[in-house]
């Protein structure tokens, strides 16, 4: 699976940041004890990262494709355009830059999400850490002032006296809102994310497949016969 420190640019920090919470000797969590006082533990509204599996064989078809390394991947560059378009860049080793969403467009279909985000165990806003961090979902239409910028809004959850001291500690590096978090509320924050027609099928073929095959029966990649199929089995309830 892909993490973090695998993705940013600061890698360093994240891992310093990670190793803090971790007890080195018995490779799980820490206790809280063992916390460093001026740091949280956070957990993300967000679905996971690709699969570290899948994030190598889509890298390969890239290669294959362009004829040269991918020397950066960028999941969502909103330097590309902007946070309303959800696009990938790759920068391949002898320059070019391409600009796709066959990423995105798997990551929507929910296909590809793992086993647990079916049945997840913190699908509530009783959840285990100090703050809750993730996107705004709905700030666009409630809310539409804050969102001429085209960079996201951030939503953050305070949860525990700590993480209440420690967003204080912040508060005057960010512009801050308060707001119900009941109207902007993340449909993970109540169910699971639903297991489409489609999922078992996909995951045979992923196994038996070729990948680049694979990637134009179950994606954007396919084209437009591609975008008719799955109209069309939408419309019987079958994608």
């Amino acid at each position: 699976m892909k993490t973090l420190t695998d993705i940013t640019q600061d890698a360093e920090r994240v891992s310093y940041l990670e190793s803090l919470f971790v007890d080195k000797d018995s490779h799980r969590a820490a206790s809280p004890e063992k916390f460093n006082e001026s740091y949280s533990l956070k957990d993300f509204l967000s679905e996971v990262y690709i699969d570290e599996e899948d994030y190598h064989e889509l890298c390969n078809l890239l290669e294959t494709n362009k004829g040269s390394k991918i020397s950066e991947f960028n999941f969502r560059d909103k330097l590309e355009k902007g946070w309303k378009s959800h696009v990938e860049t790759y920068r391949f080793q002898h320059g070019d830059k391409v600009v796709e969403t066959i990423y995105s467009d798997l990551f929507y279909s929910n296909l590809a999400l793992r086993q647990s985000c079916e049945n997840c165990k913190y699908v509530s806003k009783n959840r285990p850490g100090d703050l809750t961090m993730g996107d705004c979902w709905g700030i666009e239409k409630i809310n539409p002032d804050l969102w001429n910028d085209n960079k996201g809004i951030s939503i953050c959850l305070i949860q525990t006296q700590h993480g209440k001291e420690l967003f204080e500690m912040a508060s005057d590096k960010l512009d801050i809102y308060e707001i119900d978090a009941e109207v902007y509320s993340q449909p993970n924050m109540s169910h699971s994310s639903y297991v489409l027609y489609q999922k078992e099928n996909f995951w045979k073929d992923y196994k038996k497949m070729k990948f680049d095959k694979f990637m134009k029966k179950y994606t954007i990649y396919g084209g437009k016969k591609f975008r008719l199929k799955r109209k069309l089995l939408r419309l019987i309830n079958r994608w």
